[in-house]
């Protein structure tokens, strides 16, 4: 398969993928979906650290420059072996 033919069918995957409902997320939309969402990420967490996590979207990564030790603590990203921030949305 050319290179040309891959990024085409990749793209028409990914595309499919975003575009069915199935598969859509759900952000909760009430203060009590909000909450109940927040308590099933604290329910699932080791022993409950997981405080005001409504939502949880896997796959992004934020490549940075590794700061040094005196501006602030590196994540090293074992999975992706590169320096990055960790995105999380917390409830208000």
């Amino acid at each position: 398969m050319s290179k040309t033919s891959f990024y085409i069918y990749a793209y028409r995957c990914i595309r499919a993928i975003n575009e069915c409902e199935a598969l859509a997320y759900k952000f909760p939309t009430s203060p009590q979906e909000v909450e109940d969402a927040a308590q099933s990420f604290k329910a699932i967490s080791s022993n409950g650290v997981i405080e005001g996590c409504v939502g949880a979207m896997g796959g992004i990564l934020i490549k940075t420059i590794t700061p040094s030790r005196k501006e602030v603590k590196a994540f090293f990203s074992g999975h992706y072996q590169h320096y990055a921030l960790n995105v999380q949305v917390n409830k208000i």
